[in-house]
């Protein structure tokens, strides 16, 4: 009688199922060897994907590894997609010890792909999103922050496998320029992918100018912005000083204006006070008053040839007596308001040397009264 003949073994994978992971857009190798024992060869080697009616649109992608499947029966997936995630089967026919198989549980895992989407924002505003970071990948990636600006973030998982990250704060203007960078995490990254941004939070401007919107390393620099705005900061200050000369200049026309105003009042006051100081300085002497109760003159004042007839008024003073009465003033027919008012004058100087005065022996004495006080025309008591 012929020998039994013993049953071969796998030389991979060794365990009856198994898991494996792949990645997308990559090669995926699928093992499956059969080593038969002495007298035990194989006669056919299949692969199918459960549900077998699907493997057939899968064909054409996959191939053996080895020109000799009986001996190697690795398949080999040179372009690994999502869809090729799933069970394989490896079934091997032996003769005469019958059918033996593997089964590979393959998961592809899709690396992630990710995108941030940084705004532009203005010192001052209310607490809103800074930045949205979004990616898909298989397994479904994890987003983070990296970031020493205070903020809070919110992750929301979308429909169709991606996921989204949001970055509020309050924006201040010491926070432009700050790093904002969003981090990706995935199983299939050995580290975690980063991508770099920075803020971007403008001035707000005093005069309502419209604010220019600008990334960098994209669109206009910031240093634009700012220059436009220095611009009209400085024009704003040129205005202000302009008014404030002009200012300057009203109210110094006008205190020259009040200034010219006032020298012309002291000098018409002045004219005024010496002419009535010249009128009883004749009228006294026509009273015939001694020199002691003159008040001094000037030598500008006794110029002869400068006095107008019509300023004179003739003062008639009676014949000196024990009694002195008020003289009797006669005025010239040509004279004026001016002359009038001399009149009036020399009438009241009259009255009053009447009441403290008498002539004696050709001199002029004070009344004895007990009141009695005579000013000396420089102030002095007599």
């Amino acid at each position: 009688a012929p020998a039994a003949c013993t049953q071969g073994v796998f030389i991979e994978p060794l365990r009856a199922v198994t898991s494996q992971r792949s990645l997308a857009e990559s090669i995926t190798r699928l093992p499956c060897r059969y080593q038969g024992s002495v007298g035990e060869r194989v006669v056919q080697v299949t692969w199918y994907k459960e549900l077998r009616d699907e493997f057939g649109s899968y064909a054409s992608r996959m191939r053996f590894e080895s020109d000799k499947p009986t001996s190697n029966s690795a398949l080999l997936i040179p372009n690994t997609e999502e869809s090729d995630d799933g069970t394989y089967t490896c079934h091997i026919s032996t003769f005469p010890n019958g059918n033996f198989e593997r089964r590979i549980k393959l998961t592809v895992w899709v690396l992630p792909i990710a995108s941030l989407e940084p705004l532009v924002l203005v010192e001052g505003q209310s607490f809103r999103v800074a930045a949205s970071c979004r990616a898909v990948g298989r397994p479904l990636p994890t987003l983070s922050w990296d970031t020493t600006v205070p903020g809070q973030t919110h992750n929301r998982t979308n429909e169709g496998g991606s996921v989204s990250s949001y970055y509020s704060l309050h924006p201040l203007r010491s926070m432009n320029g700050k790093n904002l960078d969003c981090l990706v995490r995935h199983p299939g990254l050995e580290h975690p992918r980063r991508i770099t941004n920075k803020l971007v939070v403008h001035c707000k401007s005093i005069c309502g100018a419209k604010y220019i919107v600008a990334i960098p390393n994209k669109y206009a620099p910031f240093h634009r912005v700012l220059a436009s705005f220095l611009a009209e900061k400085s024009q704003r200050k040129e205005t202000v000083a302009s008014d404030s000369s002009i200012l300057v200049i009203i109210i110094g026309v006008s205190a020259a204006a009040a200034v010219l105003l006032m020298a012309v009042v002291v000098l018409l006051l002045l004219r005024h006070h010496r002419r009535r100081n010249k009128k009883l300085v004749r009228q006294l002497s026509d009273s015939g008053l001694p020199s002691s109760l003159l008040p001094l003159k000037n030598q500008s004042d006794d110029a002869v040839g400068t006095r107008d007839p019509s300023d004179v008024c003739e003062i008639s003073v009676p014949t000196p007596e024990e009694n002195w009465g008020p003289p009797t003033l006669t005025a010239p027919a040509a004279g004026g308001p001016e002359c009038e008012e001399d009149a009036v004058d020399s009438y009241q100087l009259s009255r009053a040397l009447t009441n403290h005065f008498y002539y004696s022996n050709g001199t002029l004495r004070p009344r004895p009264q007990t009141n009695g006080i005579l000013l000396h025309p420089h102030g002095q008591l007599i």
